[in-house]
């Protein structure tokens, strides 16, 4: 069996939940992805999103973002999303203006 092309980690820190993502996320693996995401992000009022070792999303994630975000939001929680500018993720977030509407991180915050 191979390795998952895409690895979602799930911890708790300062009364959070905290997601992060490593790999590649596109059309063949984006709904498992997007369903570990709502399973791990729990109770917590606040969910963290790391997208740092995340060296691939295409369209398919990026809209896989937006409904997390807007399923989060429906049920009063928020979302924050780190992606450095410099990154592939974050330059992507930036070009698509989805930078506009989510809280998207340099790192994560303290």
């Amino acid at each position: 069996m191979s390795d998952p092309l895409a690895q979602v980690i799930a911890a708790e820190e300062r009364g959070r939940s905290v997601l992060r993502v490593s790999g590649e996320v596109d059309m063949s693996n984006v709904a498992a992805v997007g369903e570990q995401l709502r399973a791990a992000a729990g109770d917590a009022p606040s969910v963290l999103v790391d997208l740092t070792e995340l060296g691939f999303l295409d369209s398919q994630g990026l809209r896989m973002i937006q409904r997390f975000a807007d399923e989060l939001a429906g049920h009063g929680k928020k979302l924050i999303i780190v992606a450095p500018a410099s990154g592939v993720v974050g330059s992507l977030l930036a070009l698509t203006g989805m930078d506009k509407n989510l809280d998207i991180r340099q790192s994560p915050p303290q």
